[in-house]
């Protein structure tokens, strides 16, 4: 008797301690699709939906007159890129997966990252293109796992397009972003950013990714690079602050 209860109370402690768990959440994977994350926390991602700005995909006022409508920061200043939308609104559901992408290397996520792009591109860009590029890693991310160029290589798979992460580079290291007011962004960034001496992109239209669009600052500044050197561009992201 006591040996099989002792049994028993071996096989919770086994379960307990080796049933694979939500990294966000914590609960229990059932699913068999299930990896790492459940399937409850991927659903919690909310999509970002109109309506936007025909141009950067900022959320804005509604519009009676079924007219594509511009946010005023694009009248002011048109970007470089013809249309930027992002996937979902980034809010704490997103960042905490971003955060274990990034930070923690669960890699498996760059799927789901690639599928959820994906679908963004066919709703709401679906224009074919040449190239599918990155915004540029810090020197610090250049060895060893790189978060965007992960998932902008599966996209370009499913989108059926070509790779490429070389031709756009950084070649200044610059601080941080994150806390830095729109206008020193913009000067935080000049000069950061270079097309590869070689890569030749005239009348070629490339797809531009990221993983989030804040101000829109680094997107914009990597586009004016392409724009400049004679390609078209469209631009893409995981996730946007409203």
């Amino acid at each position: 008797m006591w040996s099989h209860v002792l049994a028993e109370g071996l096989n919770v402690l086994r379960l307990s301690l080796f049933t694979p768990r939500c990294l966000v959440c914590t609960d229990r994977l059932s699913e068999p699709a299930e990896s790492f994350v459940c399937a409850a926390c991927l659903e919690r991602i909310e999509r970002l939906r109109g309506p936007i700005c025909s141009i950067c995909g900022k959320p804005v006022s509604s519009n009676h007159r079924r007219q594509p409508e511009i946010c005023g920061e694009c009248l002011v200043r048109r970007p470089s890129f013809l249309k930027h939308r992002s996937a979902a609104v980034y809010d704490a559901a997103v960042r905490d997966l971003i955060i274990l992408y990034k930070f923690h290397e669960v890699q498996p996520l760059k799927h789901w990252f690639a599928a959820l792009l994906f679908e963004c591109y066919a709703t709401q860009i679906g224009r074919s293109v040449d190239w599918v590029v990155p915004v540029p890693a810090d020197r610090s991310r250049r060895r060893g796992f790189q978060p965007v160029q992960s998932f902008t290589r599966l996209l370009a798979r499913r989108l059926g397009s070509a790779y490429n992460g070389r031709i756009l580079c950084k070649v200044h290291a610059r601080p941080p972003q994150a806390r830095l007011t729109q206008s020193r962004r913009l000067k935080n960034l000049r000069g950061a950013f270079a097309v590869r001496h070689g890569s030749r992109i005239e009348n070629r239209r490339i797809l531009l990714v990221d993983d989030v669009y804040t101000t829109g600052t680094t997107m914009k500044t990597c586009a004016r690079v392409l724009k400049k050197a004679g390609a078209e561009v469209l631009a893409i992201s995981l996730a946007r602050s409203l």
